[in-house]
């Protein structure tokens, strides 16, 4: 996590940290202690003292979601992306793969690992596509002489 915390860019910290959680999820013994952390986090449900133990982890989500929160305020994210959601979604592809390995110890970690990351990027990349407000308010009020241009046509010269 500190990873995430001190990288410029949130989106290689991600890529960074996830590869590093992979990574570490191939050894056959962090294989098996996840299977005791899912056994956890069921037990603490129903027991406080427990429950008290898995809300340290709970904790680590308050960090991603400051550094998704600075991400935003930087302008690698999309202003309207609700960072406290994004923090729990990115948890919950984590948690559940470890679900899924657990149920499916063959499971293609690194095709998930892709898809994962496919799907955090186009989060990032919403942004980097999105031509600047200035550029789209130029472009829309500009005159042309000769034969009107539909909107559609419009939005194709801005992508």
């Amino acid at each position: 996590m500190s990873t995430l915390l001190t990288s410029t860019n949130v989106s290689h910290g991600l890529q960074h940290l996830a590869r590093a959680f992979f990574e570490m999820l191939q050894d056959p013994k962090e294989k098996e202690r996840r299977k005791v952390i899912i056994q956890i986090w069921a037990e603490s449900l129903r027991d406080k003292r427990i429950r008290k133990i898995v809300e340290r982890g709970i904790r680590q989500r308050d960090a991603l979601t400051a550094a998704l929160i600075s991400a935003q305020q930087a302008g690698q994210l999309p202003k309207s992306l609700d960072t406290d959601a994004f923090s729990r979604v990115l948890l919950a592809l984590l948690r559940g793969f470890i679900l899924q390995q657990a149920w499916e110890p063959e499971l293609d970690t690194e095709a998930y690992l892709r898809t994962a990351t496919s799907l955090i990027n186009s989060v990032f990349a919403e942004v980097q596509s999105k031509p600047s407000r200035k550029r789209l308010q130029t472009t829309s009020m500009k005159r042309t002489r000769g034969p009107r241009v539909r909107l559609s046509e419009k939005k194709q010269v801005l992508d």
